[in-house]
This record gives C-alpha cells, sequence and structure tokens, in this order.
C-alpha cells in the first residue's frame, strides 16, 4: 500500500505533496493521532532523513504541503515562508447561494481578522478596527484575491489566491463575502460533504538552488461533480498507461500547459509575456496571429489590448485548455503552422510565434505561412532560446574559481551546425523519479533565422537578447551567478516586417 499522498516533486532539500483530505499533517499536542501526513512522508523518504513540515493544509482539505530535508533547507524555507514571499493560491467550493456571481467575476477581500488563543479567527469590519495591529494585539491586516472560474447547482468554483497568511484566512474571508465553502461546518456552512478546499499552487525560494520555484496539484474531480459541471482532462485521474507517449507536441502538452499556465513560469511572466507585448506594439483594431499559441496566455494578453487575436495550435488538447481560459469571443482553432490555409484566417497585421520555433522541424514553410498571412508591412514577431548560449545539450554553466576570482560562465561546446535533438521537458521531476516529458528541439544558428526569414520576404528590423530576472540567494557565489544572468542572454526575439510586394 502506497503512501496517503501524491508526490509532486523531491530533490536533497525538498519533498512536496498532495495530501488527501482528512489527513492530519502534523498531530496537535495531547491528541493522539494515529497516522499524520509527517509519519508517512517519514517513511517514504526513510528515518535518516531529518523532515520538517513548513506549510500546512486543513487537516478535512487537501493540496500542496511543504517539507524540508534537513536542518539547513528548513531554516532557509521557514525565512522564505514568513517573509511574505511565497505564492499560494487555493481552490474552493462555495456556496453562492446568496449571491449573483457569473464566471469570471473577480473580488478583492481586504478585512482585517482578529486571531484569538483559542477558537475560529473573526473577520471585523472597517468601523471595528482601530488601526491597532501589531505587537500584542491579535488583529492583522489579510487580503484575499478571489476569481469565480465555473458556476453551478448553487455553488461557484473559485480560485482563491492570498496575498497574506492568516490563519483560516480563505475560510473566513469567502464565508463573510457571503461565499462560505461546502463542507466548511466552522465557518457557516454545512458538515456532511468534504472540506471544499485545495491547495492547488505553490511558489517560493528553493532552499537549495536559491531559484523561484512553483509547483501546482490539480483540482480534485470532485468540485466539479459538487458543481455539476463534467470532469476536465487535466482533473482526471491518469491511468499507468497514459504514461506511454509519442514524440508529437500533442504529448507534452499537459506538461506545458501545466508550466505557463498553472505554474506560470516567471521566465514568462516577467520576461518574454511583456517584452513580446512591447515589440507588437499593439492598436486596438489589429488583427493578431497568435501562433503555436498553446493554451492563449498570450492571446488573452493582445486581447486585452484591444487587438482582436485568433489563435492556432497543433496541440488539440491546448487549443481546449485556450478556450476554457478566454473569453468565449476569442477565436483558436487546431491547426499546422506549416500549412494553415484550410482555416480561413484572412490576413493579420501581427504574427506573434513565442517560444515554438526551435521545436518546428521545417522552419522555411512555416515563415513563408506567416508571409502569406501577414498585410505587406505587417510584422512577425519570434522569440527563440538563444541559439548561441542556450542551446539544449551543446551549451552549460561552469565556474572559475582562481585566487580572489570568482566567475560563472557559459560554455558553448557547438554552435553553426543545425542539429536535432530530444530534451527532458521537465528536468528536476525525472531527476526526483517521475516520469519523463520529453519532446524534439532543433537546432539553428542565427544565420539560420536571418536567410529563412529573408527567404519568405521578411526583413528583420529589430533583434533584442533577453536576460533572466531571477537572482540568487546571498551567498558565496551570488555575485557572480546574478552577473552571469545579466550579461548572458536567455532568449533571442527578433521582429521582421513583410516586404510590400
Amino acid at each position: 500500500m502506497g503512501p496517503p499522498f501524491r508526490t509532486i516533486h523531491q530533490d536533497d532539500s525538498l519533498l512536496v505533496v498532495d495530501k488527501a483530505p482528512g489527513l492530519v499533517a502534523v498531530a496537535p499536542k495531547h491528541k493522539n493521532v494515529p497516522i499524520t501526513l509527517l509519519d508517512s512522508a517519514r517513511k517514504f523518504v526513510g528515518r535518516k532523513v531529518r523532515l520538517f513540515v513548513i506549510d500546512r493544509v486543513d487537516a478535512d482539505g487537501s493540496g500542496l504541503v511543504v517539507m524540508a530535508k534537513g536542518d539547513d533547507a528548513f531554516d532557509r524555507l521557514k525565512v522564505n515562508f514568513k517573509g511574505g514571499k511565497v505564492h499560494r493560491v487555493m481552490t474552493a467550493v462555495v456556496d453562492i447561494r446568496g449571491r449573483k456571481l457569473e464566471p469570471g467575476h473577480v473580488e478583492t477581500i481586504r478585512r482585517p481578522i482578529d486571531d484569538p488563543e483559542r477558537g475560529n479567527v473573526r473577520v471585523l469590519d472597517e468601523r471595528e478596527f482601530t488601526g491597532q495591529m501589531g505587537g500584542d494585539s491579535s488583529t492583522r491586516s489579510a487580503i484575499t484575491h478571489i476569481k469565480v472560474q465555473e458556476v453551478g447547482r448553487g455553488r461557484a468554483l473559485v480560485q482563491v489566491r492570498l496575498e497574506t497568511a492568516r490563519r483560516d484566512q480563505a475560510r473566513a474571508h469567502l464565508a463573510a463575502a457571503g461565499m462560505p465553502i461546502v463542507g466548511d461546518g466552522w465557518y457557516g456552512n454545512q458538515r456532511g460533504e468534504r472540506l471544499a478546499l485545495h491547495m492547488s499552487e505553490l511558489g517560493f525560494i528553493h532552499p537549495g538552488t536559491g531559484q523561484r520555484v512553483r509547483y501546482t496539484a490539480p483540482n480534485p474531480p470532485e468540485f466539479y461533480e459538487l458543481i455539476g459541471k463534467p470532469v476536465p482532462e487535466h482533473a482526471r485521474p491518469k491511468p499507468p498507461e497514459a504514461s506511454k507517449r509519442d514524440s508529437s507536441w500533442e504529448n507534452v502538452a499537459e506538461w506545458y500547459d501545466d508550466l505557463i499556465e498553472e505554474r506560470r513560469s516567471d521566465h514568462y511572466d516577467e520576461v518574454i509575456l511583456p517584452r513580446t507585448i512591447e515589440l507588437l506594439d499593439l492598436a486596438p483594431g489589429l488583427r493578431v496571429l497568435d501562433l503555436a499559441c498553446g493554451q492563449g496566455v498570450l492571446s488573452r494578453l493582445i486581447a486585452e489590448k484591444g487587438a482582436d487575436v485568433v489563435g492556432v495550435d497543433s496541440a488539440e488538447s491546448l487549443i481546449a485548455s485556450a478556450k476554457d481560459r478566454s473569453p468565449e469571443h476569442l477565436r483558436y482553432e487546431v491547426g499546422d503552422a506549416r500549412n494553415l490555409t484550410d482555416l480561413e484566417l484572412g490576413v493579420f497585421d501581427k504574427i506573434a510565434c513565442v517560444m515554438a520555433l526551435m521545436n518546428i522541424d521545417e522552419l522555411t514553410p512555416v515563415l513563408r505561412t506567416c508571409a502569406g498571412l501577414l498585410k505587406p508591412g505587417g510584422a512577425l514577431v519570434g522569440v527563440v532560446l538563444h541559439p548561441v548560449f542556450r542551446s539544449p545539450k551543446t551549451t552549460s554553466w561552469g565556474w572559475l574559481e582562481q585566487n580572489r576570482t570568482k566567475l560563472q560562465f557559459r560554455r558553448i561546446d557547438a554552435y553553426l551546425s543545425s542539429r536535432s535533438s530530444e530534451i527532458i521537458m521537465n528536468p528536476a521531476e525525472a531527476a526526483a523519479g517521475g516520469e519523463k516529458v520529453t519532446t524534439s528541439t532543433h537546432h539553428r544558428p542565427i544565420e539560420g533565422y536571418v536567410r529563412a526569414l529573408a527567404d519568405a520576404g521578411l526583413m528583420i528590423d529589430r533583434l533584442d537578447e533577453w536576460a533572466s530576472t531571477r537572482t540568487s540567494e546571498p551567498g558565496p557565489r551570488s555575485d557572480a551567478e546574478n552577473l552571469a544572468r545579466r550579461e548572458i542572454p536567455l532568449f533571442l526575439a527578433f521582429r521582421a516586417i513583410k516586404t510590400a510586394q
């Protein structure tokens, strides 16, 4: 019999699990609990490993729990979590019979919480709150952001982002806002059903690498059943045979969807998305094609700028995800970027192709397709991993320490030769024993992109090299690591204009 949790990630510093409902993380004082999450985790990793629970989930709830391996990891994570630098997203099913809410509704609850030594916390009105927080006061500010995802049977599936982390904050704030969580007998809802609260996303600084990481756990299938909605594919339990994959992009669609939409890579949030929007130079009324759109993250940002956007991707599951997460007026199509004539898309002012060209085996047909869909003077914006410094399997980090010199450098073993290789898209999970997710990548030197663009009638008018915005935790190598990140670019972006014909 396996442990009562699903392993999300494991390395030398961390164990991240998806906890089942009804399992207590750590036994409370003076209470006899037959089995706890910590007990099960210790058996799982081995008794010789010192294991500490960092962030707990309600015993009756489910979702992500972070555990530190060893005293050093524990100390680092404790500071990180108490310092307010943790990204927390929960999913809940709430009773909305007292409110009229529609999918897409967002709101923010900013109400202080009084947390006494015993009993439930209490949400205060502004008139009750004197502003005297801190010190000996048990009152603390509390901010909760809510987004309604689905509605049905007098209930709603909501995403809850905690800007602060107070005891029972999500449960108390939702109840105070007229949306008590289903199964929450402590804060204004009936007992009898499981507490419909799930920690679905956690982001924090990794105690070993100093990098920001983000982990997700899919919503429990029963949450959709509670609102009378079909269970989406990404929330269905995967049978063993699901691990058999072929080599197409569809095969990594689930992983890619999880990375970009659920974990929301900081590279996308802080570098790729905002700078792509800048290069597109959008204006209301422009027609934009988001080629290889994935689950529509960029498409939705383009639409927010007032442009008319169409998203196309070859992976049916990603297009289905894009439609689920986007307003109904956005158009998405399944199509091969090398030939889109059957879709009758019309012509566009701008085309964006982000982090996809290096995963497509034939570059020339794609660029000719783009040229055929652009108006004269229209622009194609492309973003790829930097071909010089970030080519998989032929570039790597190195470290030089001599006298007082500390230098992190990038080693380049090959560059000019075009080649294809299979890469593991989830190296951290694979190294920890998880299933490998693989796809093919195709390296081309910069001149290969320039020549292919010129052959398609597209002239580059801007070339950008984007560095990572990440920073290392303070340490003996942090200055050298941060300098290397700033000076050695991670992405190459171009804008190419269709010449007049």
